[in-house]
């Protein structure tokens, strides 16, 4: 083109009448199409420059508002079609990559033809000839696609990364489902292990296009998406492309958390079958100074939130024995306690507390797991219960949780967003420890601490609800020892309780209550009226002098401190 870009884009709206003139002028042959089609990708490329982007507004107004060139389409598609098909010829090679880079505007003028098309029906054309034409240009990326490696692959490079551009706008003239189905094709012709940081970012613009909103499309999309990415993320890839990955994902379930993009129970439920351990996987392996743990985390979070009971129930039910099952939990517990709290910032409070929110719903459907399947005496798994015990502690007792820490204003926010966790985890902690029924004697002494822990936190309600498990504890050890005595429990509890006490833990009304509570339940008791009630009061002497001591290390007086040693030993 000799004429300066300049001067071009200053009479653009004359210059690309002339050119589609000249084209439907010679309607009934192909004599000028291909300079047409040269000159239009070189006026579209020309305003992509970053000099003459300020133009980008006037073509976006002739396409829609002047443009009128009826069957445009069917010269435009026919040549590019040609390109395509003719890649490996060295003189059309550079006029390809340039028609390429120019795909997402060329379309645009393609389907407005069309739509003009059918507001004058006078033309003769058949209307499947448009259609074909769009089969034989993906059939032909397809097969550019399929090529060696080494054959083309700046242009495969260039389909790939421009193609995407083309579907909002081919998907008004082309049936969604098909347009679907062949880009799926399209992604499949890829060879494995061939552009595969280039391929995940088309399938991610794919996902971001009108499409992915759409459940017809997001049936034939979504398998394709979650073949790629279990592929990439399986225990057995050799160098995953863990960023591309994870870009995808998070597009898909963005869209899918979306409320105007109809059903998506279905798409969910392929999501959690194929990639949710696999992703729990990757987190479990993943270095946690990488900066890409925070986004995994992020994605395994949005899966779990989008699971409704029923999903939870069909997961657990894809397991095919026993000890998968009993896998996956021990890999998900201990996976839990790592994580809470430990990989976002401690000042992003919202995200941490929508993931302990998600975390919070997915142990409780844990729990029903552990009760159906693992409690009878012929299925027990005591490692399990263990984690699964130790789990649920480290949730309630984490620093995100503890309102006391916060503002008034901040406490009140928190609570009416998200209510305080702490007592939903408690009282299922209780229901767990009274549901173990016969085991419980295998979790005394080594349960006495971490449920201590519990009780120590300073909610009331919490308080009155845990602090009988201590006596259930007494009177599980009194029943099962020979002596028909709670000697471990109490050793435990007293030496735990001196270094809670110790570690700034536990106050008067904590003193208050478990007396009261261990009193109430001892004196009702036929064997343990006497030695509880010894119990209760010791503990209560014990913690008024620990709390006295605590509270006097910071008096100078050493005649005070020595006073309260004394008390304590």
């Amino acid at each position: 083109m000799e004429v300066e870009g300049g001067e071009i884009v200053k009479f653009l709206q004359d210059t690309l009448d002339a050119l589609f003139n000249i084209m439907m002028e010679t309607s009934e042959k192909d004599t000028y199409d291909t300079l047409v089609f040269d000159a239009l990708v070189f006026i579209i490329t020309l305003i992509g420059d970053i000099k003459f982007q300020h133009f980008n507004p006037v073509l976006e107004t002739y396409i829609s508002k002047h443009f009128s060139a009826t069957l445009a389409y069917m010269k435009l598609t026919k040549v590019l079609n040609y390109y395509v098909g003719h890649a490996e010829e060295p003189t059309l090679s550079e006029r390809l990559y340039a028609a390429l880079k120019a795909l997402k505007y060329l379309f645009r003028f393609i389907v407005q033809s069309r739509v003009l098309s059918f507001r004058f029906p006078g033309n003769s054309e058949d209307p499947d000839t448009f259609f074909n034409s769009i089969r034989i240009l993906f059939l032909s990326f397809n097969t550019l696609m399929d090529r060696p490696l080494d054959e083309g692959v700046k242009i495969k490079g260039a389909i790939l990364k421009y193609l995407p551009s083309i579907i909002n706008d081919i998907q008004t003239v082309f049936d969604p489902v098909e347009l679907s189905v062949l880009l799926a094709k399209f992604i499949e012709s890829i060879p494995d292990l061939q552009f595969v940081r280039q391929k995940l970012g088309c399938m991610c613009k794919i996902v971001e296009s009108d499409l992915f909103t759409q459940p017809d499309c997001r049936d034939v999309l979504l398998p394709l998406v979650n073949d790629q990415l279990s592929g990439q993320l399986d225990d057995h890839s050799s160098k995953p492309d863990y960023e591309a990955c994870i870009q995808l994902l998070t597009t898909v379930l963005d869209t899918l958390d979306r409320k105007d993009v109809g059903p998506t129970r279905v798409h969910i439920q392929l999501i959690m079958e194929r990639l949710l351990r696999r992703v729990n996987r990757t987190v479990i392996s993943m270095d946690r100074s990488s900066p890409l743990i925070g986004h995994y985390l992020a994605c395994m979070t949005a899966i779990l939130k989008q699971m409704d009971d029923m999903h939870y129930t069909h997961y657990i039910s894809t397991f095919k024995t026993r000890q998968d099952i009993i896998d996956f939990l021990m890999e998900t517990f201990i996976m839990f306690k790592d994580l809470m709290g430990n990989v976002f910032p401690a000042d992003w409070m919202v995200m941490n507390l929508v993931q302990m929110q998600v975390f919070l719903r997915a142990i409780n459907q844990y729990s029903n797991v552990l009760n159906k399947l693992f409690l009878d005496q012929a299925h027990f798994e005591l490692q399990l219960w263990n984690n699964y015990f130790h789990l649920t502690v480290a949730f309630l007792t984490h620093k995100t949780l503890q309102l006391e820490s916060f503002s008034q204003e901040k406490r009140n926010k928190i609570l009416n967003k998200y209510g305080d966790m702490r007592k939903t985890m408690g009282f299922r902690i209780r229901d767990m420890w009274y549901n173990i029924g016969p085991h419980k004697m295998k979790f005394i002494p080594s349960m006495v601490g971490p449920i201590l822990e519990v009780t120590l936190v300073p909610e009331p309600e919490l308080r009155k609800d845990t602090i009988p498990i201590f006596f259930d504890m007494m009177q599980c050890e009194h029943n099962f020892s020979a002596a028909r005595t709670f000697e471990m429990f109490e050793n435990e509890l007293i030496t735990k309780l001196d270094q809670e006490v110790e570690g700034g833990r536990g106050d008067e009304q904590y003193k208050v209550l478990l007396e009261k509570i261990l009193l109430e339940h001892c004196r009702r008791h036929r064997y343990l009226s006497q030695s509880g009630e010894e119990l209760a009061l010791l503990l209560s002497s014990l913690l008024e002098n620990l709390l006295a001591y605590r509270t006097i290390t910071l008096d100078e007086s050493p005649e005070h401190r020595m006073s309260c040693t004394v008390n304590v030993l």
